[in-house]
């Protein structure tokens, strides 16, 4: 039986979030290892972690997805970024 590679995979999952228009992929990150997917990083509300499993999920090869994605406000996403308290 055919298995599409994991790079492949990834690859095709990296693109289809970054593509979504619904949702600010920038802080995710994929990795895939015998085509299961696991996500992580931050988003902005429970509704952006499920879109981005939503969209993984369909690409050919997935298996099963390990969201491991947190939410996190935007006012504590710039406060570890900046380090500094936010006014």
């Amino acid at each position: 039986n055919y298995r599409r590679s994991d790079e492949r995979i990834q690859d095709d999952c990296s693109d289809a979030l970054y593509r979504c228009a619904e949702l600010d992929a920038s802080d995710i990150e994929v990795s895939v290892n015998d085509g299961i997917i696991t996500l992580s990083g931050a988003v902005e509300s429970r509704l952006d972690k499920k879109i981005a499993e939503m969209t993984v999920e369909r690409i050919p090869g997935v298996l099963d997805v390990d969201n491991r994605i947190i939410i996190e406000s935007p006012k504590r996403k710039g406060l570890m970024m900046d380090d500094a308290p936010v006014p």
